[in-house]
């Protein structure tokens, strides 16, 4: 089971990184991640049919709100996006 973003911590991290355009401009703002990854690639075919893009590296934020991580990922085009997903609970904690 995961938790359930808070609103308001999402509204607060997305006034956080209103001026972020690039992947320095995030690691400025909130500082270093809890976690750093390196690319993440896909299948060409599954790319052109799916419309996916190869991540180029990314960002994890799990220790900036109680309720939700935050990952920024910049892809192969240079897009850089950030989104956020529940935080696993504990066995037990439920």
């Amino acid at each position: 089971m995961f938790t359930t973003p808070s609103v308001t911590e999402m509204i607060q991290l997305k006034e956080r990184v209103t001026s972020a355009k690039t992947f320095e401009d995030f690691l400025n703002i909130l500082g270093e991640p809890d976690e750093r990854y390196g690319a993440i690639t896909h299948d060409p075919q599954q790319k052109q049919i799916h419309g996916m893009r190869d991540v180029k590296r990314g960002l994890r934020y799990s220790s900036l709100a109680e309720t939700l991580i935050m990952d920024v990922q910049e892809y192969e085009d240079g897009e850089v996006i950030f989104f956020f997903s529940g935080k696993l609970i504990p066995k037990g904690s439920a």
